[in-house]
């Protein structure tokens, strides 16, 4: 079948394709040459043994056994803090050698761990033993919580390393709204300090805390998976759309993307256009054909659409040398909704959950930021598309040092997200949360349905969100047989060739039909 391929508009800007290239021959920014995707590696992108944060000590307790800070606390002597860092998934530094350093820019998301990695260095005289670190968090309003944390400081440090620092993690409780932090590190056997009086085991009092600015709750992204049944020679190919699979692609988007991830699992959709010339999947008829679906299926227009296509038995079946991997269209216009389409390889494994990762990445707006790719995007800060600050895999706890990690969106392994892209992410969550705000709940008509004879009730005005755009809506009621529609403007409910009168009239609001005790719309 012939279908128009993917056109740009003028609404779009620069709505040009991006594809996504695997070449066996080419380099990766770690001098390893390796395909990608690569369905066998592991989470944390490969960093060394060595790389990975081991725990200093127990977990952080909220105010346990924590001294009375209304009192002199007792601050170690032999310390004094050189630097202090959050991270998520991105280092933000907020304070270095002495100073509280410039409001920081990079993007704190609510309702997420938050690390506080803290450097010191030893002073004449010390000797690595078990020590407090205590972490303040002053809130705007309400009361000051402390955690503290059993932690041993090296005796050495580097600024440039968060492995040669100690860490504590704030509960995702405890992130929310502007708040500031006040770090201490205690030594049972020092003597009291007043509060009142500098110290270089202290940033921030409890009066002047170190300033910690979190964005504001976003609404979650909505992403729409569409599962391809590939049809090729009399055989059908459908990609891994398992628990484990879905967990997977939901895990790494929030933990390389500043939100949160509704992710839905669409109907399949049958597909037998041949390969291109070169061998590969045609991802460019299948995107033209996703956005008429986006279209004409009314989908809220700040969601996006992911077709999953898996068109051999295994990826190396597919692609045994140099492939396409997945194929979207650069959104630089957020209000060209109609161009948040794309697709990728569904193969089971890690390997298409960072396909989704980039090919989303394009329809965020985002640009190719060089490594094994040219660099369209003209603004990436870091030479050769690398991360250019530490990273955090929030999903193993390894550190990732950008001199061997790269942006995820260029073609290196291994790979993280930078606070560039992270922040460019984030910009493009606040701009389609202001031009689709949450709609106001709306009026609802109660409808109940007796399948049995067919006849139809008119029940009790609801409030409930306003759906998007009038559009035939497709229900299904548990224990029966198979799929019924129902027209939101037209005057009939049909079900298996049997039609609901609706009184000939047109009711006062959209309409939720109950059978049973199952709502729909």
């Amino acid at each position: 079948m012939t279908r128009p391929r993917p056109r740009t508009t003028p609404t779009a800007l620069t709505a040009v394709l991006a594809l996504l290239v695997l070449s066996a021959l080419a380099p990766a920014c770690d001098d390893a040459s390796t395909n990608r995707p690569r369905d066998d590696a592991a989470l944390n992108g490969g960093p060394d043994a060595d790389d990975v944060v081991t725990d200093a000590g127990p977990d952080a307790d909220a105010d346990g056994d924590v001294p009375d800070p209304a009192g002199a606390l007792k601050l170690a002597g032999d310390l004094a803090i050189t630097k202090i860092s959050l991270f998520q998934s991105v280092e933000i530094p907020i304070w270095r050698d002495g100073d509280a350093l410039a409001p920081p820019s990079t993007v704190i998301v609510p309702g997420r761990p938050l690390r506080v990695v803290v450097w010191a260095s030893p002073q004449a005289g010390y000797a690595a033993r078990p020590l407090t670190l205590m972490v303040s968090v002053v809130p705007a309003a309400g009361a000051t919580v402390n955690l503290q944390k059993i932690v041993t400081f090296p005796a050495s440090t580097d600024p440039a390393d968060p492995a040669t620092a100690v860490f504590l993690d704030l509960p995702a409780s405890q992130v929310t709204g502007d708040r500031g932090l006040s770090v201490r590190i205690l030594d049972e056997d020092a003597a009291p300090t007043p509060e009142t009086q500098p110290h270089p085991a202290r940033a921030g009092t409890f009066t002047s805390p170190l300033a910690v600015a979190v964005e504001p709750p976003q609404e979650p992204v909505r992403l729409i998976l569409i599962p391809i049944r590939y049809q090729d020679g009399g055989q059908d190919f459908l990609p891994d759309t398992s628990p484990t699979q879905l967990a997977l692609y939901e895990a790494l988007l929030e933990a390389t993307y500043p939100g949160a991830f509704e992710l839905v699992l669409h109907a399949e959709l049958a597909w037998d256009d041949p390969f291109t010339w070169t061998g590969n999947f045609d991802f460019g008829d299948l995107n033209g054909e996703l956005v008429d679906m986006k279209a004409a299926e009314g989908e809220a227009p700040e969601s996006y659409y992911y077709a999953l296509v898996a068109p051999a038995d295994t990826f190396s079946d597919y692609c045994g040398g140099s492939c396409t991997t997945g194929q979207s269209f650069v959104v630089s216009n957020p209000d060209a909704s109609d161009y948040r389409v794309g697709g990728g390889m569904g193969f089971p494994g890690e390997g298409s959950a960072w396909t989704l990762v980039h090919e989303l990445g394009h329809m965020f707006g985002r640009s190719h930021s060089g490594c094994d790719v040219s660099q369209d995007d003209d603004h990436y800060p870091y030479s050769g598309g690398m991360l250019g600050s530490w990273g955090l895999n929030t999903l193993t706890g390894a550190w990732l040092d950008p001199a061997r990690f790269a942006d995820f969106m260029g073609y290196c392994d291994p790979m993280w997200v930078s606070d560039y892209t992270w922040n460019g992410l984030y910009d493009r969550i606040l701009e389609l949360a202001q031009l689709y705000p949450p709609a106001a709940p709306s009026p609802v008509r109660l409808l109940h349905v007796n399948l049995a004879d067919g006849t139809l009730r008119e029940g009790a005005l609801l409030t409930a969100p306003r759906a998007g755009g009038d559009r035939t809506v497709r229900v299904i009621v548990s224990g029966a047989q198979g799929t019924r529609e129902f027209a939101r403007g037209g005057r009939e409910f049909a079900r298996g060739g049997r039609e609901f009168a609706r009184g000939g009239r047109e009711f006062d609001a959209p309409a939720v039909f109950q059978s049973g005790g199952d709502a729909f719309t």
